[in-house]
């Protein structure tokens, strides 16, 4: 195992765990070639680190995935309360008596 390598795949996780809490997410997907790109180096120099690399990956992924979901149901949760705030405001009627009467 090259210590380098190591060092690549950690900082690339890193990013990734930081964009997905950050919400940026349109950086998530190039990171993730990066990643795979870099894996499939590591398992050319050292094809032995296979089932500790796929456990590793599963686990990234799992989390990524876990974030993305929570992330978009929270969005969807605000949405739907927006849509509900939204359905309180004044009729079209009251809206243009309000623009007149100021």
């Amino acid at each position: 195992m090259s210590t380098s390598s190591c060092d690549s795949l950690a900082a690339i996780e890193n990013s990734i765990r930081w964009a997905v809490i950050s919400d940026a997410f349109s950086a998530v997907g190039p990171m993730l070639e990066r990643y795979r790109d870099e894996l499939e180096k590591r398992l050319q120099a050292a094809p032995r680190e296979l089932p500790a690399l796929r456990e590793r990956t599963g686990k990234l992924f799992g989390w990524t995935l876990a974030m993305l979901e929570a992330s978009r149901d929270n969005a969807h949760a605000k949405l739907k309360h927006l849509k509900l705030v939204a359905s309180y405001g004044p009729s079209s009627t009251c809206k243009s008596q309000i623009h007149t009467d100021a």
